[in-house]
Parts: structure tokens; sequence; C-alpha cells
């Protein structure tokens, strides 16, 4: 599907931090382990690309072992360490087969008989067995007896698995379970010493799952003595952002491990972070050069996808390839929208859904009614109106409103892919019948009496313009203006005219042509010259704040301009200010022409 068109840059920071931390000459202090690398990044950033790239280039040549904590089935510790372990034993020239006999003792001694096919004939070293007494912890216990209690554990949690005995003892077998792992790995033969360590891929690891197993290895590793010597082992990890757990050690950028003969500083960390980039517009324009095969795109085109996107690596990826197939050239991010997705393995196939459906099935990830509830929410401004709106029980059910309280579609500046879905979002709301109980007229019309009641002018004059009011908008924006200092006008005005537009239609019309829609209807109001200049200023405004409209946006500057150049006399301060802005727009006017 088009997941697979994702783009793939290099990011050869990253690439070059785990290469630079893998090495045998990594210069590691006594009695440190090497740090955990952790890669952060919203939903479609490019994270499990990073790991696909990273698994490409040490398929060959290290040992690896790879889990998906998105996937219940590693809610299971042992299941994981086992799955782990028998990654980790495929061959490899110069290192040869990995073992873990202490891991697949502690699995034999629990596993039902009809479970052990696969290891017979495999034998177990005394020092394996004689491990689990001292368990590199200076204890002075029988082996056996540790076994005992280890299977002792392992029926108590088979036997009360959701009571609290029962997942202590699940807790017990885990942590066990894990020092045997790393033991294994700190026995390996000296050969491996000297190569590049073998490493564990956690995708997803700020999952429920994930952090516990993060957790359970860290605990894990006994003390180590100036002589002793770390497990050859580099754990990478993925997720959103950062997890509780890093705040147990000191926390280094992985850039500063990049190129540097003395390690990451004097405090030596036990995580790296690397927070994985948002596109920039000349990677857009790469990209959907690349795609296209027909030259150079539209330089205003990739303008809007950057602005829609905001650099988020899913979504351009998914314009990209659609951009690059017929009909062409779009006119804007709403065309792009409109179109089928096509299908990664054969381009001149289709997926199903158009790009609009398949970003918000990958960006919403929720089942109706939750992804209606977001659709509502999305049309709050803040995060105080967002809060208040979700529970609203008429337009809210109780239990989606919890989802969208964590979600937060509202919080477009969080996160990449946060403010791509609440555009989606606000699509799917603008999309719904007059009689729906929570249609776009009555969402905003609830959110600008909120609004009113607490005072927020531009908050209701913001969902009045969404309510399509122009002429009384206008009305309250030109009143403001001789008694308004002028740079807090102008910021009220662009405020208010970040509205969203609403129907998906009207992003499928020339620019131009739906300025004179919105602005021909005020003929028949009664509006004095100011009021006038004001229709065509925010109408204008909206327009060219939305990305998802089309290209030609010239014109639209230019009002812009000369209608600001218009007003700033009649601002009591604001002559400076507004007669900046006009220099803005006009060579905004020049480079969209």
């Amino acid at each position: 599907m088009a997941g697979a068109r994702q783009p793939v840059f290099e990011r050869q920071t990253a690439i070059q931090g785990i290469r630079a931390l893998i090495q045998p000459t990594y210069p590691l202090p006594p009695e440190h382990r090497r740090p955990v690398v952790f890669f952060e990044g919203g939903h479609g950033s490019g994270k499990t690309l990073l790991l696909d790239d990273l698994t490409a280039r040490i398929e060959q040549h290290v040992p690896y072992g790879r889990v998906d904590f998105a996937e219940p089935r590693h809610e299971d510790i042992p299941h994981t360490l086992s799955d782990l372990a028998g990654q980790l034993t495929r061959y490899r020239p110069r290192y040869a087969r990995l073992r873990f006999p202490r891991l697949l003792i502690g699995l034999l001694v629990q596993l039902p008989l009809n479970a052990l096919a696969a290891l017979m004939g495999f034998t177990f070293t005394s020092r394996s067995q004689r491990w689990f007494g001292h368990r590199d912890r200076g204890l002075t216990n029988k082996g056996v007896d540790t076994l005992v209690e280890l299977n002792a554990w392992a029926q108590e949690a088979r036997n009360d698995p959701a009571g609290p005995q029962g997942r202590a003892a699940r807790d017990r077998v885990a942590g066990l379970l894990c020092e045997a792992f790393l033991a294994d790995l700190r026995d390996c033969p000296r050969r491996v010493r000297g190569l590049q360590t073998p490493l564990l891929l956690l995708d997803n690891a700020d999952q429920p799952a994930g952090r516990v197993f993060l957790r359970r290895l860290q605990e894990a590793r006994p003390p180590l003595q100036p002589t002793d010597h770390a497990e050859p082992l580099t754990v990478v990890a993925t997720g959103r952002g950062p997890i509780p757990e890093m705040s147990e050690g000191p926390v280094a950028r992985l850039e500063e491990v990049v190129g540097s003969s003395d390690g990451p500083g004097d405090e030596y960390p036990a995580w790296l972070r690397y927070r994985l980039p948002d596109l920039t517009r000349a990677d857009i324009q790469r990209l959907m050069d690349g795609a296209s095969g027909r030259g150079r795109v539209d330089r205003r085109l990739v303008r809007l996808v950057h602005e829609f996107t905001a650099g988020h690596p899913e979504a351009v990826g998914v314009l990209a390839a659609v951009a690059a197939r017929p009909p062409y050239p779009a006119d804007g991010v709403g065309q792009l929208l409109a179109q089928p997705v096509p299908a990664a393995d054969e381009p001149d196939t289709t997926a199903a859904g158009t790009a609009e459906e398949w970003l918000l099935s990958r960006l919403g990830a929720a089942e109706e009614p939750q992804l209606a509830a977001l659709a509502t929410c999305a049309a709050a401004r803040s995060e105080t109106s967002g809060l208040w709106l979700s529970h609203q029980s008429d337009l809210v059910d109780a239990v989606s409103g919890d989802r969208v309280r964590r979600a937060a579609p509202w919080a477009a500046e969080s996160e990449t892919g946060t403010a791509v879905l609440r555009r989606l979002l606000l699509r799917r709301l603008a999309a719904r019948s007059p009689d729906h109980p929570a249609d776009w007229m009555t969402v905003h019309r609830r959110l600008r009496g909120f609004c009113e009641e607490r005072g927020d002018q531009a908050g209701e004059l913001y969902h009045r313009l969404a309510m399509d009011d122009l002429a009384d908008v206008a009305l309250e924006l030109a009143r403001r203006l001789p008694a308004t200092p002028g740079r807090e006008w102008l910021d009220l005005l662009r405020a208010t005219a970040t509205a969203p537009i609403g129907p998906a239609e009207r992003h499928l019309r020339d620019p131009y042509a739906l300025f004179h829609e919105c602005v021909n209807g005020m003929s028949v109001v009664s509006l004095d010259a100011t009021a006038t200049q004001v229709v065509h200023l925010v109408a204008a405004l909206r327009i060219v704040q939305d990305p998802l409209c089309g290209v030609s946006r010239e014109f639209l500057h230019a009002q812009i301009a000369s209608t600001l150049s218009a007003l700033a006399p009649k601002s009591p301060d604001g002559l400076v200010v507004l007669q900046r802005a006009v220099s803005e727009y006009q060579q905004q006017a020049q480079w969209w022409g």
C-alpha cells in the first residue's frame, strides 16, 4: 500500500550515531554500559523506516533482534526475549552463532513438555547452570533452588494471571529471564567483543509493553566492577515522545557522539535522544521533483504542501505520490487530497480510497464514534475551548470524550502529524449534513458562545467567520480599527482570518473565483466604505492563509496589500505597523506571481 511511499530521506546523523556507538572502540568508561538510543517522532515521522534502513545496513553483517511493541504478543516478556534471542542466534560471518544457554534453561523450566521439541539435543554447560546460583551478583544460592523457584513463579502466574500474586510472580519471572538474557551476552566469545555490538531494535517502545520491557531489562543489569565487561549490546528504541524511564539517568543528544573521539561528555549518559526532523520546503521540492519524473514541480504547490503538512514525512510522501500521477499538474492541496492513492508496489494502480481518506485512517487511528468525536472537537482553536467542548454530552459522548482529551486534536502545534490530522478532521466535520446533531454550524455556534462568555474576542470572531458571517465580522473589525493599537488590531485580524473555509468543494475552486464568491454576497448588505474594505481584506486573508486552496494567489496578496494601505491612516498608531505589513504582502504577491 501507499505506506511504502513514505519519503525515505537519509538521516545521516542518526545512522552515523548508531554506527559510532556500536564500534568496539567506542570510548566506554569503566563500570558503564552503552546508552540506550531513543528515536522520537510523531506518527508517520519515519521512525519505523529508520529502523528498516538500519536493518538493511546490518542484515548480513551484525546480529540483531527486532520487535514491535505495538503488537499485542510482545506484552509477554518471556515471549519477547525468546523472539529476540532467536533472531540474535542467526549465523553471521565472524560472529558465528550467539548462544543463550541461561535464557533457554530459564524458559525450559516453565514450558510445557509439548513446547520443548525445538530444544532437543541442546546441551547446557555447568557454568550456565551455576549462574542461577550467583547471577553475577555475589549470591550464594544453589542454582537448582533458583530454578525450582522460577518454576513455582511461572505456575503461580498461570494459575492467577489477573490477581496481585500472579502479577508479582510474572514480574519475578520476567526479571530473572532478563538477567539470564544479559548474562548470556556478557559470556559471549572473546571475538564478539572485538566486533561491532549486536543490536536490539525496539519499535514503539513508548507503548506500555515496551516501557515495561525496557525497565525490566535495565533493572536486570548487575552493577559493573572496574574489571567487568559490559554486555556487547546496543539498544535502539523508538517512540512518539520521551518516556518517563528516561528521567532515571542522564540524557544526552545522539548528535554529541557523532564524530567525537571522547564520547558524549563528562556525565556519561544512560540515554541518547534523537528527534527525527520534519521535512523542509527544500526537502519536499526534491522529493516531489524526483517523484514526478517530469522536471521541477511548481514551487507554489510545493510551498502549499509544506504549509499543509508542516513537513510531516508520511503526509508529504502520500501527496508527492499522488501529484506524480495524472491528471497533473494539480492546482492545490485540496485537489491532491481528492485523488486516489497510488499503490506502492504498482504505481500505475491505485489503493482503496483518496489521499484524504488514507491519511485520515493512518493519522486518526480510531474507529467510530471516536473519530466522529475527534472531528467535532477539532473545531476548537484552543486547549480551553477544546476541553470544554469535549464535555458537551449532546455533541460528544462520554467515552469518546475521554479519547478526545488524550488526543487533543485542537493542539495543531504539538507535532506535525497532529496539525495535518486537524485539517483533515475539519474537512470531515464540514462534510456533515445540516441535520447532524453536531454539524459544522452547530459546533462553531456553540464555540462562539463559549468564547463570547469568556471575553475571547479573537475566538468569537474566528468562529463567526467559520460560520461565514463575513459581514458582521468585518463590521466588528472596522469598528475596532480607530480605537485599537495597530499591532493588536493586525494580530486580531490575522487570528480571525485563520478560520477554516469549510466544505471541501471550496478548496477545489480557483482562489480568485472563491474570493469573488465570498465578497459578491456582501453587495446586498449595508456597509460603509471602511467595512467594505475590511470585507475584502478578511476574505482574501482567509483564502491565502489556507494551504488547501489553489496556487493562484498573486491577486489576493495584492488585494490584501492595497486594502491594508488604504486602511492604515485610520489606525491611531498603526500606520508604521500596517505599512510594513503592506510591504510583506506586496513581496508575497511577487513571489506567487
